[in-house]
């Protein structure tokens, strides 16, 4: 749809590249609003308006790319990751990573950094972390296959420190390294946590 605001035309196009692609699904990232049953009548594998989440878009490119299934151990993987930092093992959290871990935070204000390299930086971080979120627990909505890793959406809880229980949605996208974790992603809407 770029280069014409002619939603006739825009919609021509993507017509013509999906006739030069096919059988390839075609997905749509637009800045425009369209109807669900526009795309349904376009055939297209996805579309998205923008902006959106870089979950929400690697979640739908999982799926129109039919990306093998995750496989058991890569599952049991992503949730023990969870589980362990429910339980605040942060022993047991570093085993399930390589030594040179790489965690990717989502955009934060100082003093909070953007990336921590390395296992015993990136347990420490942990600790530090959920000494203000307490009693954190995840609940696994689903775990979907990405190309050397996973993308698992979860709804996350916890006490602040007034003692109230607060609720947030997030994704975090793992690379792995053989049955390690190699580079955490964490993706979440931090302007809801205060």
């Amino acid at each position: 749809m770029v280069g014409t605001h002619d939603m006739v035309e825009a919609w021509r196009r993507v017509d013509a590249l999906r006739q030069a692609v096919q059988p390839m699904p075609i997905g749509l990232l637009s800045g425009y609003q369209f109807e669900p049953a526009e795309v349904a009548r376009r055939r297209l594998a996805f579309a998205l308006v923008k902006p959106c989440a870089t979950s929400d878009l690697l979640e739908q490119l999982s799926i129109a790319l039919r990306l093998p299934s995750i496989t058991t151990d890569q599952d049991a993987l992503a949730r023990s990751y969870l589980r362990e930092l429910e339980g605040g093992d942060y022993e047991a959290l570093g085993a399930l990573c390589t030594a040179d871990v790489i965690y990717n935070l989502p955009l934060a204000p100082s003093p909070m950094p953007h990336l921590v390299v390395g296992r015993a930086a990136f347990c420490e971080f942990a600790r530090n972390t959920f000494q203000r979120f307490m009693r954190p627990s995840f609940e696994v909505l689903n775990v979907r296959s990405l190309p050397s890793g996973a993308l698992v959406r979860y709804q996350g809880s916890w006490t602040d420190k007034a003692g109230v229980r607060k609720t947030l949605q997030g994704a975090i996208i793992l690379r792995f390294a053989g049955d390690k974790i190699q580079e955490i992603g964490v993706r979440t809407d931090l302007s809801e946590i205060s």
